[in-house]
């Protein structure tokens, strides 16, 4: 059996295998209407990092300045992808909601940029194995057919 050589590059992890860019602030947003995540199995998982979801995220950094640290390596779920980004619903929500304005406080946001470096920095040690683990499977098949 042969691997092509392009399973060895390194590709960019399937939206589905990523938390949701808003898992981490849910709980911190939900009386502002955030919802919890969810997709269902028939609908699609996307990346965070493209050019349409960070240009409608833009839109809420005020509101949740967590969103200004990290898209990448994210993901956006369905609930979030139709209540935050496809609609403007969630975001006419916050701009009527006076407590949607209140500042977060200067601890606490550091705080949360600690959580996210340390989550981030646990996922991208967990694709990294990942990705060692797929190079040795590779190379094992490539010696193998070799021989």
């Amino acid at each position: 059996m042969r691997i092509s050589q392009s399973s060895t590059t390194k590709e960019k992890p399937k939206a589905r295998e990523l938390p949701c860019l808003f898992s981490y602030i849910v709980s911190k947003y939900n009386e502002l209407g955030l919802r919890s995540c969810k997709t269902k199995e028939s609908q699609t998982w996307r990346n965070a990092d493209t050019s349409e979801v960070t240009k409608r995220l833009r839109l809420y950094e005020d509101f949740m300045s967590e969103l200004k640290l990290y898209l990448n390596p994210y993901a956006i779920c369905e609930k979030h992808y139709n209540q935050v980004i496809s609609t403007n619903y969630f975001y006419r929500h916050l701009l009527d909601n006076p407590n949607s304005s209140n500042p977060i406080s200067i601890n606490d946001s550091n705080i949360r940029e600690e959580e996210y470096k340390q989550a981030i920095a646990e996922l991208q040690q967990k694709l990294e194995e990942q990705r060692i683990n797929e190079y040795i499977v590779v190379s094992k098949f490539t010696t193998a057919d070799r021989r």
